[in-house]
C-alpha cells in the first residue's frame, strides 16, 4: 500500500509533467495581435508572388502558384516585413515581389500576416 505522502508526491509529479508539455503548447502558437486576436492558433506558411497591394486596406493578395488559389492577407502594425533582408514596410511590397508569408486566422476568420519576406 502506498503511504499519503508518497500519493501526493506522485499526484505533484504528474500535474508538473502535464503542465510543462501545456507550456510547449502554447509557445507554438500566434499572438495577440491588437483588434485582430489570434487565439491559440499556429502559423500557416505561404509562398507565392503578390498580385495586388491595397496600402488604404492593409491587404496582401497572394497567389502560391498555378495551382493555389489566391490569399488576402490583412497586414497590421505588428506585421514583421523584411524586404531582400532589410526591414521594410507596407509601402515596399510590389506587385510581382516574390514572397514567403506566414499567418493565422483570427476569430473572424481573416488572414493576419506575422510575416512577410520578399525573396525575390
Amino acid at each position: 500500500m502506498i503511504s499519503k505522502k508518497r500519493f501526493i508526491a506522485l499526484l505533484l509529479g504528474i500535474a508538473a509533467f502535464f503542465s510543462f508539455f501545456q507550456v510547449i503548447d502554447v509557445s507554438s502558437t500566434g499572438t495577440a495581435l491588437a483588434d485582430n486576436t489570434i487565439e491559440e492558433q499556429k502559423l500557416e506558411s505561404v509562398n507565392g508572388e503578390i498580385v495586388a497591394v491595397d496600402p488604404q486596406k492593409k491587404i496582401v493578395r497572394i497567389e502560391p502558384g498555378v495551382l493555389g488559389a489566391e490569399k488576402d492577407l490583412m497586414v497590421t502594425d505588428q506585421t514583421k516585413i523584411v524586404i531582400k533582408g532589410q526591414p521594410g514596410n507596407l509601402q515596399g511590397l510590389r506587385k510581382g515581389d516574390e514572397v514567403t508569408v506566414k499567418y493565422a486566422e483570427n476569430e473572424r476568420e481573416e488572414r493576419v500576416a506575422e510575416y512577410i519576406e520578399v525573396t525575390g
